[in-house]
């Protein structure tokens, strides 16, 4: 019994330093970093600009953008409709509605 421990640790660490390795981790280092302030800030809504401004590690909006779809893809958030934009000026930013179960 002992062996087979001593060779679950070494191949769990060998697990460990691959999973450091893939391109996906960063993915949910981000997205556990914006979950982490989303808890903080205890937002129920927000844009992407306020997310942008809290975690300041996100400096152009494809760096952000990326995360907070595949947030949405796994319910953590979800976007809300914006109203029709009318005449000239920029449309407004999409909001997203924090899921109540990440507070708790």
């Amino acid at each position: 019994m002992d062996n087979a421990i001593r060779l679950g640790r070494y191949y769990l660490s060998h697990a460990l330093a691959v999973y450091d390795a893939i391109p996906e981790s960063a993915m949910y280092k981000n997205a556990n970093r914006i979950l982490k302030m989303l808890k903080e800030k205890g937002l129920t809504e927000f844009s992407r600009r306020d997310a942008m401004r809290y975690c300041q590690t996100f400096k152009r909006v494809d760096e952000i953008q990326p995360v907070l779809d595949f947030l949405e893809a796994y319910g953590y958030i979800a976007s809300t409709e914006n109203p029709p934009v009318y005449g000239r000026g920029r449309p407004t930013l999409p909001k997203y509605m924090v899921n109540p179960s990440i507070s708790s």
